[in-house]
């Protein structure tokens, strides 16, 4: 199924402070794409600006030709579901109960998501005994399940570690093959590898968008970032590893990216 969503000059402001500007868009789907940029540029307002949390200030947001913003809440969620980093679950819930929270007409789904994220064991545990990456799972499994045909995530991986966070990534783009995954990330190596599509915000509005191969430039990241950024060459398809730091040379990069990968 073709999926579009289409911004047209959003902006989202508090107390007359803008934090969104001017975030045009056309977005196609089925794929994944990654919304990039620094502390404050406004990722995660834009991912929950899309999942309606948030209200527009100005501006048009189409679904296929439909209005998302005058569709009411509960059409809406049938079309977009989002995963926040932060979630308050009771003491007590156990991980059955958070997979079948909202999810009692897809039953089916969220037995398939438990099985393919290794959940089983997990469903008679409480959800804060589990660790971080079991955490992780358990919510993206009982999102994945809701089958809505777009996906927002807002650093759903921010405290895993790089193999947790890989594996992850890659059921994120299995799943892109049949649905518009759209996630706000700070790790550009896994963006860069996995997105086909990015979105660098910096300030508030787009400062680039387009395939990797084409955003990922010096020039790009420099200006989205405000500080050197190196790209450090391969034989891959996909742009090598961008190591970010204000006082780095372009050896050190180089000597870390060995190091690294």
């Amino acid at each position: 199924m073709m999926i579009n969503l289409k911004a047209d000059k959003l902006s989202f402001q508090v107390h007359q402070k803008i934090l969104l500007s001017d975030i045009t868009f056309h977005l196609t789907g089925p794929q994944l794409v990654g919304v990039i940029g620094a502390n404050g540029s406004g990722k995660s307002t834009l991912i929950r600006l899309l999942a309606g949390l948030l209200k527009v200030h100005e501006g048009r947001l189409f679904y296929n030709n439909k209005d998302l913003l005058s569709l009411p809440p509960t059409h809406r969620s049938t079309i977009i579901s989002l995963l926040a980093p932060q979630w308050e679950l009771k003491p007590n819930l156990l991980v059955q109960d958070i997979l079948t929270y909202y999810n009692h007409e897809h039953q089916d789904q969220w037995k398939y998501y438990s099985e393919k994220l290794h959940l089983s064991p997990l469903l008679d545990r409480s959800f804060p005994s589990l660790s971080q990456g079991e955490q992780a799972r358990v919510l993206l499994a009982r999102t994945l399940a809701l089958q809505t045909p777009i996906l927002l995530l807002d650093e759903p991986f921010a405290n895993l570690d790089l193999e947790q966070e890989e594996r992850l990534w890659q059921i994120l783009k299995f799943e892109a093959k049949s649905r518009l995954v759209i996630i706000a990330s700070h790790n550009l190596q896994l963006c860069s590898h996995h997105a086909t599509q990015l979105i660098l915000l910096r300030a508030g509005t787009i400062n680039q968008i387009g395939k990797p191969q084409e955003t990922f430039t010096q020039d790009n990241l420099n200006s989205t970032w405000d500080s050197q950024a190196y790209r450090i060459e391969n034989k891959r398809e996909r742009p090598s590893y961008i190591w970010l730091e204000y006082n780095a040379t372009e050896e050190m990069c180089r000597l870390a990216s060995n190091k690294v990968f």
